[in-house]
């Protein structure tokens, strides 16, 4: 599992929205960090910085170092984001939570599922249809995967794969349900005529002949 440091301010000013305006305006991201702590520590962190360590293939499941400003219990913890706020159009980062946790606990989260192979079925005129793209994993935080990988290149038109099939590294648990289906290969579509269709053909042929004979 991907780790790195985020350097992480211990905020004092807090009941001012004005003060989280101007942090924002500043390039931080007012935030929270709570879990295996004395009591929730509200911070401020580089927007930048979040970023760049969102970035990585571990994206939001990257385990963060928090490095503080101040003498704080948060120093050295190691957290997750545990969620984030983006503005609706620019994007930008408004707040973030993150979970500080217990390396000697496991916790839950969800794994993108990432799809290997092309199916032969495709090959075959068939369409991939994707139904679940990640699972719940119960593990302890360093054995956290990027991604659950399956192989789908031997997938006929007609088959499927469920969450049972997926293949999983010691120490993983999926808690998804395993009947639960990822992905099907799904027959051509092929245009048919309804009995309506056919049935307004019909009376346009008829209303033809009749201003014919007329």
């Amino acid at each position: 599992m991907l780790q790195t440091d985020l350097n992480v301010k211990i905020r004092t000013d807090m009941g001012k929205k004005s003060i989280a305006r101007n942090l924002r305006k500043d390039g931080f991201v007012p935030a929270v960090c709570y879990g295996a702590l004395k009591e929730s520590t509200p911070v401020y962190v580089s927007a930048k910085e979040l970023r760049a360590a969102l970035s990585t293939d571990a994206k939001e499941h990257i385990l963060l170092t928090m490095k503080t400003d101040k003498k704080s219990d948060l120093n050295s913890k190691i957290a997750i984001l545990k969620d984030i706020t983006k503005h609706p159009i620019k994007r930008d980062y408004i707040h973030a939570d993150f979970l500080v946790l217990d390396m000697s606990k496991p916790i839950k989260v969800s794994i993108k599922i990432k799809l290997i192979g092309k199916p032969k079925g495709i090959q075959l005129g068939g369409i991939l249809d994707i139904i679940r793209r990640e699972v719940e994993v119960k593990c302890l935080p360093n054995l956290i995967p990027e991604h659950l990988d399956i192989d789908i290149s031997a997938l006929d038109i007609g088959d499927s794969v469920h969450v049972r099939d997926i293949q999983v590294p010691e120490g993983v648990e999926i808690m998804t349900n395993g009947d639960l289906t990822i992905a099907v290969i799904a027959s051509p579509i092929v245009e048919a005529t309804t009995e309506a269709e056919e049935e307004e053909a019909e009376v346009s042929e008829a209303e033809e002949t009749t201003e014919e004979q007329s």
